[in-house]
């Protein structure tokens, strides 16, 4: 009998740990079940943010071009302006030393040349447009190939650019 006693605690002590260890178990399955469903949320959380990086990445490397491009373009048109102008005050003078000043007569003669009538001044629109500077309106020889604008000439050409869109 004492046997069969020890016998029946021993059963019951192992029942216990087996319902305690079972518990355990399903205690831990609960967490890793918890844990893996937190890492899946972060991995797919890293992917979008990995695609997010790639995107804004491209979007940067278009933006650098077009600025480029554009930097490019203000370059050209800034240049072929101010020859435009020397071209003109060329122009200009030889007209003064013909005679009459009438740039009529000069486009008349000139084949595929517009008409000139209303020209407005350009130094005056170049002035206002940031694409020259105040000291090179009496410096006919101002070829302007490493043109950079001065902090005033940036000032007047977005007070250009406000008025023309406003």
């Amino acid at each position: 009998r004492d046997e069969l006693k020890g016998a029946n605690e021993a059963l019951h002590k192992a029942e216990n740990a087996l319902a305690e260890a079972q518990s355990e178990v399903a205690v831990l399955r609960t967490q890793n079940d918890g844990l893996a469903a937190d890492s899946k949320k972060f991995v797919k959380d890293l992917i979008d943010a990995k695609n997010e990086s790639q995107t804004l990445s491209q979007r940067k490397i278009e933006v650098e071009h077009n600025l480029r491009t554009s930097q490019f373009r203000e370059n050209e048109a800034t240049t072929f302006l101010r020859q435009f102008r020397r071209f003109y005050h060329r122009l200009l003078k030889n007209k003064a030393a013909q005679g009459s000043g009438n740039t009529q007569e000069i486009t008349k003669k000139t084949p595929g040349v517009p008409q000139l009538q209303d020209l407005i001044d350009i130094d005056k629109l170049l002035l206002e447009s940031g694409l020259i500077e105040e000291d090179e309106l009496q410096d006919e020889k101002s070829t302007g190939a490493a043109y950079r604008p001065t902090k005033g000439a940036l000032l007047r050409s977005s007070h250009a650019a406000k008025n023309a869109a406003a």
